[in-house]
Protein backbone atom coordinates (compact mmCIF):
# COMPACT_ATOMS: atom_id res chain seq x y z
CA UNK A 1 0.00 0.00 0.00
CA UNK A 2 2.87 2.28 0.85
CA UNK A 3 4.29 1.77 -2.65
CA UNK A 4 0.97 2.63 -4.16
CA UNK A 5 0.77 5.93 -2.23
CA UNK A 6 4.33 6.78 -3.27
CA UNK A 7 3.46 6.05 -6.92
CA UNK A 8 0.42 8.33 -6.76
CA UNK A 9 2.48 11.08 -5.09
CA UNK A 10 5.10 10.75 -7.81
CA UNK A 11 2.47 11.01 -10.54
CA UNK A 12 0.99 14.10 -8.81
CA UNK A 13 4.42 15.72 -8.69
CA UNK A 14 4.95 15.05 -12.40
CA UNK A 15 1.53 16.52 -13.27
CA UNK A 16 2.27 19.64 -11.20
CA UNK A 17 5.62 20.02 -12.94
CA UNK A 18 3.96 19.77 -16.36
CA UNK A 19 1.40 22.39 -15.35
CA UNK A 20 4.13 24.79 -14.26
CA UNK A 21 6.05 24.28 -17.49
CA UNK A 22 2.87 24.75 -19.59
CA UNK A 23 1.98 27.97 -17.82
CA UNK A 24 5.41 29.40 -18.42
CA UNK A 25 5.62 28.52 -22.12
CA UNK A 26 3.74 30.29 -24.88
CA UNK A 27 2.19 28.44 -27.75
CA UNK A 28 3.42 29.83 -31.04
CA UNK A 29 1.00 29.33 -33.88
CA UNK A 30 2.37 28.53 -37.31
CA UNK A 31 2.59 31.47 -39.74
CA UNK A 32 0.12 29.95 -42.21
CA UNK A 33 -2.51 29.70 -39.46
CA UNK A 34 -2.03 33.37 -38.51
CA UNK A 35 -2.31 34.42 -42.17
CA UNK A 36 -5.41 32.28 -42.66
CA UNK A 37 -7.05 33.82 -39.60
CA UNK A 38 -6.38 37.34 -40.86
CA UNK A 39 -7.71 36.37 -44.29
CA UNK A 40 -10.87 34.95 -42.71
CA UNK A 41 -11.43 38.14 -40.70
CA UNK A 42 -11.00 40.18 -43.88
CA UNK A 43 -13.49 37.97 -45.73
CA UNK A 44 -16.03 38.29 -42.91
CA UNK A 45 -15.58 42.08 -42.95
CA UNK A 46 -16.14 42.20 -46.73
CA UNK A 47 -19.24 40.01 -46.42
CA UNK A 48 -20.60 42.33 -43.74
CA UNK A 49 -20.08 45.34 -46.00
CA UNK A 50 -21.76 43.52 -48.91
CA UNK A 51 -24.73 42.57 -46.71
CA UNK A 52 -25.20 46.18 -45.57
CA UNK A 53 -25.02 47.43 -49.18
CA UNK A 54 -27.51 44.77 -50.30
CA UNK A 55 -29.90 45.65 -47.45
CA UNK A 56 -29.73 49.36 -48.27
CA UNK A 57 -30.50 48.61 -51.93
CA UNK A 58 -33.55 46.58 -50.90
CA UNK A 59 -34.69 49.39 -48.61
CA UNK A 60 -34.38 51.91 -51.45
CA UNK A 61 -36.37 49.66 -53.78
CA UNK A 62 -39.07 49.23 -51.14
CA UNK A 63 -39.32 52.99 -50.63
CA UNK A 64 -39.67 53.54 -54.40
CA UNK A 65 -42.42 50.93 -54.58
CA UNK A 66 -44.22 52.54 -51.63
CA UNK A 67 -44.14 55.94 -53.36
CA UNK A 68 -45.54 54.48 -56.59
CA UNK A 69 -48.29 52.65 -54.71
CA UNK A 70 -49.17 55.84 -52.83
CA UNK A 71 -49.45 57.82 -56.09
CA UNK A 72 -51.53 55.11 -57.77
CA UNK A 73 -53.72 54.67 -54.69
CA UNK A 74 -54.56 58.36 -54.48
CA UNK A 75 -55.35 58.40 -58.22
CA UNK A 76 -57.61 55.36 -57.87
CA UNK A 77 -59.39 56.93 -54.89
CA UNK A 78 -60.03 60.16 -56.85
CA UNK A 79 -60.89 58.46 -60.16
CA UNK A 80 -64.64 57.88 -59.56
CA UNK A 81 -65.18 61.57 -58.70
CA UNK A 82 -63.14 62.65 -61.73
CA UNK A 83 -65.08 60.28 -63.99
CA UNK A 84 -68.37 61.62 -62.63
CA UNK A 85 -67.25 65.21 -63.29
CA UNK A 86 -66.28 64.30 -66.86
CA UNK A 87 -69.65 62.67 -67.48
CA UNK A 88 -71.48 65.74 -66.10
CA UNK A 89 -69.46 68.04 -68.37
CA UNK A 90 -70.13 65.81 -71.40
CA UNK A 91 -73.85 65.90 -70.63
CA UNK A 92 -73.72 69.70 -70.44
CA UNK A 93 -71.90 69.88 -73.78
CA UNK A 94 -74.47 67.56 -75.38
CA UNK A 95 -77.36 69.67 -74.13
CA UNK A 96 -75.66 72.86 -75.38
CA UNK A 97 -75.07 71.17 -78.73
CA UNK A 98 -78.78 70.25 -78.99
CA UNK A 99 -79.79 73.78 -78.10
CA UNK A 100 -77.41 75.22 -80.74
CA UNK A 101 -78.79 72.82 -83.37
CA UNK A 102 -82.32 73.90 -82.55
CA UNK A 103 -81.33 77.57 -82.76
CA UNK A 104 -79.55 77.00 -86.06
CA UNK A 105 -82.57 75.21 -87.52
CA UNK A 106 -84.80 78.05 -86.36
CA UNK A 107 -82.53 80.64 -87.99
CA UNK A 108 -82.48 78.59 -91.22
CA UNK A 109 -86.25 78.35 -91.25
CA UNK A 110 -86.63 82.09 -90.74
CA UNK A 111 -84.09 82.84 -93.46
CA UNK A 112 -86.12 80.86 -96.00
CA UNK A 113 -88.76 83.51 -95.93
CA UNK A 114 -86.44 86.48 -96.18
CA UNK A 115 -86.06 88.08 -99.58
CA UNK A 116 -82.38 88.53 -100.24
CA UNK A 117 -82.75 90.82 -103.24
CA UNK A 118 -81.85 94.43 -102.57
CA UNK A 119 -85.00 96.45 -101.93
CA UNK A 120 -84.32 100.12 -101.44
CA UNK A 121 -81.08 100.68 -103.17
CA UNK A 122 -80.87 104.01 -104.95
CA UNK A 123 -78.93 103.82 -108.19
CA UNK A 124 -76.15 106.29 -108.59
Amino acid sequence: MKERVESIELQMALVQQELVSMRGSTQDLPQWLKTAAISMLGAIFLQTIAAVWWASEITTTQNNIKEEVFVNSSFREEYPKTQQDVIVKLTEIQSENRYMKEMLNEVKNKLRFVDITPQNIVPK
